[in-house]
C-alpha cells in the first residue's frame, strides 16, 4: 500500500449518526450461487459527508436473521423484504473495520445492533463472584463472604 492509499483509507472505528440516502437502497445478487444481497448508502457525517454502504447477505438463515436484524436498526418496520416501510427514518452507528484479503487490507463496513445481551454460562451471585476473582488475585473478599466456589466444576 502507497503512503497516498494510507492517508485515503477510512480510520477504523465507529461513525454515529449515519442516515441511510434517498436513493440508497439497491438489491440484486451475487457470486457463482447467485446469492441475494442488499446493499444499503449511508452519508457520514464524520467524514464530511462521504458515503459509505454496507452489504447485507442473504444467502443462509443466520445472514438473513442478522441482515434483518442489521435493517431493523434503520428503522424498517416492514413485514417482509417486498416491503421496506420505515426504512431510513432512524440514522444508524456504522463500524468502520479491516479485515486481510489475499494478503491486502480489505475496507468492511457494518451496522451496530447492539447485538441482544449476552448470557454467562454459569450464574452467580455476587459473593461467590466477589470470592472467586479474590482467589485469582490474591485480595481477601470482603468480611463475611462465603469461601469461594470450586474452579473447573
Amino acid at each position: 500500500m502507497t503512503e497516498e492509499q494510507k492517508e485515503q483509507r477510512i480510520k477504523a472505528g465507529y461513525y454515529e449518526n449515519c442516515p441511510l440516502l434517498e436513493d440508497g437502497v439497491q438489491v440484486g445478487f451475487s457470486g457463482k450461487a447467485n446469492a441475494p444481497e442488499m446493499t444499503l448508502a449511508f452519508r457520514v457525517p464524520d467524514l464530511g459527508g462521504r458515503t459509505l454502504s454496507v452489504i447485507l447477505h442473504f444467502a443462509s438463515e443466520e445472514n438473513a436473521r442478522i441482515s434483518m436484524e442489521q435493517l431493523r436498526a434503520t428503522g424498517w418496520s416492514g413485514e417482509w423484504l417486498d416491503d421496506l416501510t420505515g426504512i431510513g427514518t432512524k440514522p444508524v452507528t456504522l463500524e468502520v473495520f479491516y479485515e486481510s484479503w489475499e494478503g491486502k487490507p480489505q475496507m468492511k463496513t457494518r451496522i451496530v445492533t447492539g447485538g441482544g445481551r449476552i448470557k454467562v454460562a454459569k450464574a452467580t451471585d455476587l459473593k461467590n463472584f466477589a470470592a472467586a476473582v479474590a482467589m485469582v488475585t490474591g485480595r481477601k473478599p470482603s468480611a463475611g463472604g462465603p469461601p469461594p466456589p470450586p474452579f473447573g466444576d
